[in-house]
């Protein structure tokens, strides 16, 4: 089943044939569908929980030490979880602050271009926590999201998509 997926997707773009970009393309078109339908309101709130959860990891030292370890995981596993519980908190406490709550709902090319910065946004973040030792990904990957160039446009890109999309 595995390899009939990879298989044809190679067949559609020699490029999509590896996990890592199938499970990008996944998640961006769950992230849309999520943007177009209940989260159209909530996408700005989406990326602002994102940069503030990953701020801890990328800024303060040590970090990784005084996050418990368990045994029967990974470093890499426990890191991904804290950041994710850090993530969904941040996310579910500032949707119940009216201070995000926008009288202009975005329109349907502003969606869909936060959800592709938020979408590259979190994998650079994710992919950024994991060690190499975990986790290996494809060169088109590596270039596009893992890089330190890569890393600071999408860190850099959504700010600037605020400031130039004013809305309706």
């Amino acid at each position: 089943m595995t390899n009939e997926i990879l298989e044809t997707a190679e067949k559609i773009h020699p490029a999509l044939a590896s996990w890592d970009i199938l499970i990008i393309l996944v998640f961006l078109g769950l992230s849309m569908w999520y943007a177009y339908t209940i989260g159209k309101d909530h996408i700005i709130t989406l990326m602002t929980a994102l940069y503030i959860s990953a701020f801890p990891f990328f800024f303060i030292p040590g970090l990784r030490d005084w996050i418990p370890q368990v045994e029967a995981l990974s470093p890499d596993i426990i890191i991904l979880i804290a950041f994710g519980v850090l993530f969904f908190l941040t996310f579910y406490f500032l949707t119940r602050n009216d201070f995000f709550a926008a009288p202009i709902v975005p329109s349907l090319w502003e969606i869909a271009v936060f959800t592709i910065l938020f979408v590259g946004l979190f994998t650079a973040v994710v992919g950024s926590l994991l060690s190499p030792d975990f986790f290996t990904p494809s060169q088109i990957v590596n270039i596009a999201f893992m890089s330190q160039e890569a890393l600071l446009v999408w860190s850099v890109a959504p700010i600037i998509s605020y400031m130039v999309i004013k809305g309706n």
